[in-house]
């Protein structure tokens, strides 16, 4: 019997999500996101007999998850007829959401692996050939859209917007549903800010985006496919590939929610000595002053890839809690690892250029984990003062770069720090000095001197030796440098610059 095996692919999900500034609009794009994989997918289906497609069903989903789908069809002409209404409903219902969408025919008593390998060549074939949709930029006199630049349809808030924005803005409120039934437990009393500008302290509104995502998770599944390549086997892959994707997003549900409980429970405690109260972290809706608002708002969830916004200053703490729940997580196999890139910006810093600098410090925390040797856990951050439109190499080239060496210790290693071959490139070392730093009889009371300490630790050892005499205070002391607390730096590398840049924008919820 002949097959149809049918992939569905929803293309540069980021850029959809993350294309306006405005948190309704990713709330509804996100929610968009999740109907074409489920909903709309559902839709198509509706009138077809799903089940066992050895066993006389005309369809079976094999999974759903991660931005893509797979699904077998009895026939090709069953799968044509699904894609033709599957994309007429997703022009009118998500305008501007690009998938792309394979068919791979296969005999049932050949290897569906073979077939499912070939699927997933000629979808990355067609992907690498789609011509960028060249939008039609009006005909005749046209007002442009204040955040795509796409000819206008209407207005929302005086503003003129496209199609695009309108279709994100009319699913806005059910995105928030969604986003609110999702961690109903995890949040409790609480709600999610509804604006950005209600990051941060008053005045000095940071936000963090948090990028997180899943190591090797491609080649967990192809040795999947691999340990099922027999004709034989075909059933036993299909069921295989359908717990993976189910456990896979159960896992990231389940970190995030823990990342969302670890949050409340914080919020719960009393602050430390030297901490303010930490209720000021806590915001108030604007239009009912009763409801509480955790500094919190998931926008890309279910599955191993991960986006979510915070409070600048609680955007590194997230980020680890979130990378040891997902640790935790098991979906058959090796255990499970994350890396996670953090982009501490204004609240008013373009949001799609900050998701592209999260996304870069996460693939520059996955390449360090990788060079470790094994799937490890680690993360990358970086602080942004200012727009500049640079890439991370670059920036770390042109400011953190002097004489001695590196002022950077970036990436960190997070997890198994006793493994870690560079002792100092770990979250525990970072931590460490940081708290040191904050709370010592030496620097407490001395934030001004720490905050000059930078200029002298970029000119060099000697430079940070002969400013440390002259106010007379040493660093904390890093066990196997003995060096470092008179001259801030361990070899090539400083060890105290991170600590010192992140003092302002760093609360660490595990002190």
């Amino acid at each position: 019997m002949t097959y149809t095996l049918t992939f569905v692919d929803v293309s540069a999900i980021q850029a959809y999500v993350f294309g306006s500034n405005r948190l309704t609009h990713q709330l509804g794009a996100s929610y968009l996101v999740e109907q074409a994989l489920h909903g709309w997918i559902a839709d198509a289906l509706t009138q077809t007999n799903q089940g066992e497609i050895d066993k006389g069903a005309d369809c079976e989903i094999v999974y759903r998850g991660g931005g893509n789908a797979c699904i077998l069809f009895k026939s090709r002409d069953g799968a044509k007829a699904f894609a033709t209404q599957y994309t007429r409903g997703l022009l009118t219902q998500a305008p501007g959401l690009t998938v792309v969408i394979a068919h791979q025919d296969f005999d049932w008593n050949t290897s569906l692996a073979v077939a499912y390998n070939a699927a997933m060549t000629r979808l990355a074939k067609k992907k690498a050939a789609e011509m960028p949709a060249m939008e039609t930029l009006g005909l005749g006199v046209t007002a442009a859209c204040a955040y795509t630049g796409l000819p206008v349809v209407g207005k929302e808030d005086d503003r003129y917007v496209s199609e695009e924005i309108r279709a994100k803005q009319n699913s806005s409120e059910v995105g928030r549903s969604r986003l609110l039934n999702e961690f109903k437990s995890a949040r409790g009393d609480y709600d999610f800010v509804t604006d950005f500008n209600l990051f941060g302290e008053q005045g000095t509104a940071y936000m963090a985006v948090v990028h997180a995502d899943g190591n090797g998770m491609g080649r967990r599944k192809k040795a999947l496919v691999e340990r099922f390549a027999r004709p034989d086997q075909n059933r036993g892959l299909i069921q295989a590939l359908q717990q993976f994707s189910a456990e896979l997003n159960r896992a990231g549900s389940s970190a995030l929610n823990k990342t969302i409980e670890a949050l409340k429970d914080w919020l719960a405690k009393p602050a430390l000595p030297d901490e303010r109260s930490r209720h000021t972290y806590i915001r108030h809706d604007q239009n009912d002053a009763s409801a509480l608002l955790l500094p919190i708002v998931p926008i890309i969830f279910g599955g191993d890839d991960v986006t979510f916004v915070c409070d600048g200053r609680l955007g590194l703490s997230l980020a680890t809690q979130y990378l040891r729940a997902f640790d935790a997580e098991t979906v058959g196999g090796p255990p499970l690892h994350a890396c996670a890139g953090i982009a501490i910006v204004g609240s008013r810093f373009p949001f799609a250029r900050a998701y592209e600098m999260a996304e870069a410090l996460c693939r520059s925390a996955k390449r360090y984990a990788k060079k470790e040797g094994a799937d490890r856990t680690a993360l990358d951050w970086h602080i942004a003062v200012n727009g500049a439109v640079r890439s991370i190499e670059d920036i770390r080239q042109r400011e953190y770069t002097a004489d001695a060496g590196t002022l950077t210790l970036r990436p960190l290693m997070l997890g198994d720090d006793a493994k870690a071959a560079d002792k100092l490139r770990t979250w525990s070392n970072f931590t460490e000095v940081a708290t040191a730093l904050r709370t010592s009889r030496d620097w407490a009371e001395s934030r001004n001197k720490l905050k000059t300490l930078r200029d002298p630790l970029r000119q060099g050892p000697q430079a940070t030796q002969l400013f440390l005499q002259s106010i007379r205070k040493t660093l904390p002391p890093l066990a196997g440098y003995p060096d470092a607390q008179r001259t801030g730096w361990a070899g090539p590398a400083c060890a105290y610059f991170d600590a010192i840049e992140a003092l302002d924008r760093f609360v660490d919820m595990e002190e």
